[in-house]
């Protein structure tokens, strides 16, 4: 690294702390595409190619668009399809590898010419520094841990390995993933494949495991879409209340639990209880989901009786529409919102006259419906 007596200098220094974030971008940018490459390589099909919020997916024309898309925790992502084979042949290791794989090769390059070349400002900014960073990130990557409430590729990679249960969790989230990406709505989804989902009993599984975790929360949002949603709530209490799940996915189900809470007249201390100010902090950083929208519309609608807040929330969820990443997951939000502003969400599973208690009426005192949450990752 660069000494005081290094002809850097202290502007140069400034520079290239300044540079240290185009670097990490360059360097996440190389991550993601080596997931990509080494994913395609394997048999794996394009679906998407995230960089922060921005992600290119490959639409229903089969064309390259441009989404939004934001996962807490996470600075891209890379997903593709898996190849149609067997579970057990399935490969797995250079897709997940490939991310830190490139990133150690480019920072060993970087560094490697770091020595050779004349030091000055510039050998530092595009070598020393550059290189520094991508074998911190590709280490940081592929030496299993969990940070930031997420698993890592070197975690998930070692979980794979030994967790069958994961390894058919994570093929049958990628495949779902992929076909939602170019779906219209959930009516898309093959009945085979929402069959499957809804057969996993996920009580033998340990639901602490990200892989099984999001195959869960399909299996929740499949049930969602159903319009079954003391069914997907059942999941979702599951999964907040169980010990050792991994933050993110606790704070999704949370934020479920609420949703169906209002929507069936808790008491203000219980909804206070669930809208602590840890969650509230969550809910703001996970603004860019259509099901946070709809959460905070439906909060605002029957909790606050908000007018206001409750129309703006609603308005974001109708742009999220066209820019989201998951269409399907978008319009399904908006409908539920519809479906809470007019008073006619009902369980699929509960007959019953008149369902909605009359403490979650609105301020006019017409119906809110019954509801749940949904994925919203």
């Amino acid at each position: 690294m660069v000494s005081v007596e290094s002809p850097v200098g202290p502007l140069g220094i400034v520079i290239a702390v300044g540079c240290m974030y185009i670097d990490f971008l360059i360097q996440v940018i190389l991550h993601e595409a080596g997931h990509l490459a080494f994913g395609l390589l394997t048999g794996y099909k394009y679906v998407s190619f995230r960089i922060g919020s921005l992600v290119w997916i490959k639409d229903q024309n089969n064309k390259l668009a441009m989404k939004h898309m934001k996962i807490q925790g996470t600075g891209g992502q890379c997903l593709l399809c898996p190849p149609d084979v067997e579970i057990e042949k399935c490969p797995y290791k250079l897709y997940h590898l490939g991310g830190g794989l490139v990133n150690l090769v480019v920072g060993g390059i970087a560094i490697l010419l770091a020595i050779l070349l004349p030091k000055s400002l510039l050998t530092y900014i595009l070598c020393e520094e550059f290189g520094v960073i991508g074998l911190a990130l590709g280490l940081t990557n592929l030496i299993p841990a969990k940070s930031g409430g997420m698993q890592n590729d070197g975690y998930n990679l070692l979980d794979l390995s030994k967790n069958m249960d994961a390894k058919r969790c994570i093929n049958l989230v990628l495949t779902i993933n992929a076909l939602m990406t170019v779906a219209d709505s959930y009516d898309d989804l093959p009945q085979d494949i929402r069959d499957e989902i809804k057969s996993i009993d996920f009580s033998q599984m340990d639901i602490t495991n990200s892989s099984v975790m999001n195959a869960y929360n399909y299996q929740a949002a499949i049930y969602y879409s159903e319009s079954r949603y003391r069914r997907a709530y059942e999941i979702q209490k599951d999964i907040m209340e169980k010990e050792g799940v991994l933050p993110i996915f606790q704070n999704e189900a949370k934020c479920e639990c609420l949703f169906y809470e209002l929507t069936h007249g808790a008491e203000k201390e219980k909804v206070d209880t669930l809208y602590d100010t840890a969650l509230q902090k969550y809910v703001k950083a996970t603004a860019l989901y259509p099901s946070r929208q709809r959460l905070l519309f439906t909060y605002y609608t029957l909790f606050e009786k908000d007018e206001e807040k409750a129309s703006g929330a609603y308005e974001k969820l109708e742009k999220l529409v066209e820019t989201y990443m998951i269409k399907a997951d978008a319009k399904l939000e908006l409908e539920v919102a519809k479906k809470v502003r007019d008073g006619v969400l009902s369980d699929a599973d509960e007959v019953e006259e008149d369902p909605i208690p009359k403490s979650a009426r609105g301020v006019s005192g017409q119906k809110k419906g019954i509801g749940d949450g949904s994925f919203g990752l």
